[in-house]
């Protein structure tokens, strides 16, 4: 997949980050009843019991998808810092309007 490095994580440092290793020790491929190989209703293979399938599909998911979220993750925190400074600004300049005898003028009359 990649590096971490990068950004984007390897499948087998996830495991180990989140000590799934214990739940994905059985992804060997399920089989049908007739013997086929099982797949999800999306048509991926399914590997394990369902419990082992979907912390697979996750973190194959969070793999692909890091970078991306990463990013939302970026723009969500930038915008919370541009909006508290906003504020502040808005704040600012009507503590000088209504404080300041220079533009009192305006409001007195």
């Amino acid at each position: 997949m990649g590096n971490s490095d990068s950004g984007h994580f390897e499948y087998d440092k996830i495991i180990e980050k989140y000590s799934l290793g214990t739940i994905l020790a059985a992804r060997d491929l399920r089989l049908t009843a007739s013997g086929d190989i099982a797949l999800t209703p999306d048509g991926d293979f399914k590997v394990g019991d369902d419990y082992c399938n979907a912390m697979h599909r996750l973190v194959v998911r969070w793999c692909a998808h890091i970078n991306i979220l990463s990013t939302l993750i970026k723009l969500v925190e930038l915008e919370q810092y541009k909006l508290k400074e906003a504020e502040a600004d808005k704040n600012s300049i009507a503590d000088q309007l209504f404080t300041s005898p220079r533009y009192a003028q305006y409001f007195m009359s």
